[in-house]
């Protein structure tokens, strides 16, 4: 078994574990609640004004985000 005295690297790991941050566990509903990209919510508004509907300009590509970018690259004869 091992001793440690006072000021040994015992004593140095506890001060480090009590100056370690503490890590919070995110709840799921604030991992949905995270705003999205500012350069998708661009890319949205973008696709709507050319008239294919990504659906509200959040910043999260979603379904219909999706197919708003298939149906603008099929239209400008881009692979899909």
């Amino acid at each position: 078994m091992t001793t440690f005295k006072k000021g040994s690297d015992f004593d140095l790991a506890q001060k480090v574990e009590k100056t370690r941050p503490t890590r919070k566990a995110k709840k799921s509903s604030e991992k949905n609640r995270r705003p999205g990209s500012s350069a998708i919510k661009e890319a949205q508004s973008l696709l709507a004004d050319l008239g294919y509907d990504p659906g509200p300009p959040d910043g999260v590509v979603g379904q219909l985000s999706r197919k708003a970018i298939e149906r603008y690259q099929a239209g400008a004869g881009l692979e899909v």
